[in-house]
């Protein structure tokens, strides 16, 4: 019998729209009203990914700019 694995879904997103969600997760963190903690814990993994799509964008920025010169 196989295990009930829970759905992936996959998006495709421009840098401005990854920061805006990054804000909007910190901002959701800030006000999380209570409730179950695994949920706050959820929104922090969520933040966190956002913010490292942000650095390895920088970071590929800050190389690409560097070979060109």
């Amino acid at each position: 019998m196989e295990e009930d694995l829970p759905a992936i879904i996959t998006f495709d997103f421009e840098i401005q729209d990854v920061r805006l969600v990054h804000k909007a997760m910190t901002v959701l963190k800030e006000r999380w009203a209570g409730g179950d903690p695994r949920e706050q814990e959820h929104i922090d993994v969520l933040k966190q990914a956002f913010y490292r799509a942000i650095l390895e964008y920088t970071y590929q920025e800050v190389d690409h700019d560097v070979q060109d010169e």
